[in-house]
């Protein structure tokens, strides 16, 4: 009965709200791609449920995310709306803040976080990136396209099955023109979609958790550093992009830059491809991840290191009833670590 009723209410919605169709489009694309990532990790210990979940909450939290935004670039006097400062600050909260669901998760249920393989980390920070992607991209093509648009067509996202391709935009080497008229040049700056980076800075905690475990100090001291340079470089690589768009002449604002703009994330973004490095390492420490998992695995079985079994509530008189208020030992996560089986 639900399941009819749920169909009726997305027809009517459908019917009635314009582009609402176009709008699902990265939806259905990021879901699909996400269950790509579940086949991929053929480490993971977390269900597709959590992963799912991680999902949801990506949409929402996207918007929180941008609130928040706003509120940081009032306190430091600049807009995000602004060439220069403006954007870099944007984008260092915005690629900082993806993630924050899942630190709220480690503190929810730490046990459970413990236990997570590397992969685990890169397929929940794909699912909380994908969720970003949808709540933009179905936000942008909700509202309807200006005369212009309409004329020569609109230039949208494309979605495929690919997780490090899809959602992902790249803009003409040339002038505004070129943008406008030419839509089959794709020579210029790119963007991957936000679930690429997210599951590389994602996958840069991970690995510095598996380093942090080998107990050497030389690995302990190199630990921290995957977090800040993946994080440094998806900065550069998100508020350089957003100047260049906002600039409509890439080519020429690769070579001058904008007033206020840190000159060394022009440097570092023009150093690694102006956005086309982000898919291979992201695809590296994907494997760096699962090879991990994998040895983790294999010392695992050579040790005869096994999971702690869940110990039964004692028993009245051996009759095999629990005592009544006996309570049995689940670990102090509780309904955290539920939502993260």
């Amino acid at each position: 009965m639900c399941q009819r009723i749920t169909f009726v209410l997305m027809v009517a919605a459908l019917a009635v709200v314009p582009r609402l169709l176009a709008a699902l489009v990265p939806a259905a694309a990021m879901l699909g791609c996400l269950m790509v990532m579940a086949l991929l990790g053929r480490t993971r210990t977390v269900s597709w449920r959590a992963m799912s979940l991680m999902f949801s909450v990506g949409v929402p939290w996207a918007v929180v995310v941008a609130l928040l935004t706003r509120v940081v670039a009032g306190w430091a006097g600049v807009k995000v709306s602004d060439d220069g400062a403006g954007i870099a600050l944007a984008a260092f909260i915005e690629e900082a803040g993806k993630l924050a669901p899942l630190v709220v998760a480690a503190m929810v249920a730490p046990g459970r976080v413990r236990r997570f393989a590397a992969v685990d980390w890169v397929l929940l920070g794909f699912a909380l990136g994908a969720g970003f992607t949808v709540a933009e991209d179905g936000a942008r093509r909700l509202i309807p396209p200006g005369p212009l648009a309409q004329a020569i067509g609109e230039k949208l996202l494309s979605y495929s099955l690919n997780p490090w391709t899809s959602g992902e935009f790249t803009m003409s080497s040339g002038g505004w023109t070129t943008q406008i008229l030419d839509h089959t040049d794709a020579s210029g700056p790119m963007i991957p979609g936000h679930q690429v980076w997210t599951m590389t800075l994602a996958a840069a905690i991970a690995l510095g958790i598996a380093l942090w475990r080998t107990r050497r100090v030389a690995a302990r001291l190199v630990a921290w550093a995957p977090v800040p340079a993946v994080l440094t470089l998806a900065v550069s690589d998100h508020a350089a992009y957003n100047a260049s768009a906002r600039s409509w002449a890439s080519a020429a604002w690769a070579g001058q830059g904008h007033d206020g703009f840190p000159e060394w994330m022009l440097d570092l973004w023009q150093a690694l491809g102006q956005g086309r490095s982000a898919v291979p390492i992201s695809a590296c420490l994907l494997v760096l991840c699962l090879l991990v998992d994998a040895r983790r695995r294999l010392r695992a079985g050579e040790l005869g290191i096994t999971g702690p079994e869940v110990p039964r509530p004692p028993c009245a008189g051996g009759s095999g009833r629990p005592i009544p208020g006996a309570r049995s030992s689940r670990g102090s996560d509780g309904a955290g670590s539920l939502l993260l089986q």
